[in-house]
């Protein structure tokens, strides 16, 4: 997982390592070979005892296949710990900064959405129900209106202007009657947005909703008040943000076998 509160890309990459299956074993030494050095240089720069080369860094962003932003950081933040003079340390600073505030919208880690038309948006999300149809015609087993009221249990009336929208906003697909498919449009609300707050609370009163149904050995609700130092709190919020990308990777090349409400909430109070 990328670190985005690290201000030391050593410490970084004995993190990222350390995060590995096996706590990384052997990584270094497949690293060495990918930069085309040794394992022993490797090892001291591992160790603080030298530097990566600006292209080494590049190379090694390439190898633990750093997102766009996560290689901008990581490369700056390597040219911050070289750095001896202190205007363009300053100014290194500045920049790391600016990147930390930018990594911490979800949308800068995860590129492959395309946001809908404002005017789709307020329809899309004034009701969990136009969400839910369109994951749900990724199943197999719904094709037709009918299998989506009878899953959703609406009314047909109902569920048939809902896949008129979605069909006309290319978010499901239908090639033929009898077909339903997740059209080629993602979906993505940043949290600047003003429908941010129908999505959430949708969503939320979905899973308490769920309560009285929730099946422990099948289904997962946690829900924990902590008290944490802001430091830990910040490294929290970054190792959320990170697994929502690997989370969001994961589901790409998954197989729609069956559909789930998927929840975080870190919140203050």
């Amino acid at each position: 997982m990328f670190d985005f509160t690290s201000d030391n890309y050593k410490e970084l990459l004995r993190y990222i390592i350390s995060s590995k299956p096996k706590s990384g074993r052997g990584i270094a030494k497949s690293l060495a070979e990918y930069l085309q050095s040794s394992s022993v240089a490797v090892s001291q720069i591992l160790k603080a005892e030298r530097d990566f080369s600006d292209e080494q860094a590049y190379k090694v962003s390439l190898y633990f296949g750093f997102t766009e932003l996560e290689t901008k950081y990581f490369l700056k933040l390597v040219t911050y710990n070289k750095c001896s003079n202190f205007e363009y340390k300053k100014y290194l600073e500045d920049e790391l900064r600016k990147i930390r505030v930018e990594a911490k919208k979800v949308k800068s880690r995860y590129k492959k959405f395309k946001e809908l038309k404002e005017v789709d948006k307020a329809i899309f999300y004034s009701d969990k129900y136009y969400s839910s149809a369109r994951i749900l015609s990724s199943l197999d087993k719904i094709n037709t209106s009918e299998d989506l009221a009878n899953y959703l249990n609406l009314p047909l009336e109902k569920v048939d202007i809902i896949l008129d929208f979605l069909l006309e906003s290319h978010l499901v697909e239908q090639p033929n009657k009898n077909q339903l498919e997740v059209g080629p449009q993602h979906t993505f609300i940043p949290a600047d947005s003003i429908h941010i707050k129908n999505h959430h609370r949708n969503w939320r009163l979905h899973s308490l909703e769920r309560v009285n149904k929730l099946d422990p050995d099948k289904e997962l609700m946690y829900t924990a008040p902590i008290a944490l130092s802001n430091e830990d709190y910040e490294k929290l919020r970054n190792n959320i943000l990170a697994f929502i990308k690997e989370t969001l990777e994961l589901l790409g090349p998954s197989k729609e076998e069956t559909v789930a409400c998927f929840n975080i909430d870190l919140v203050k109070f």
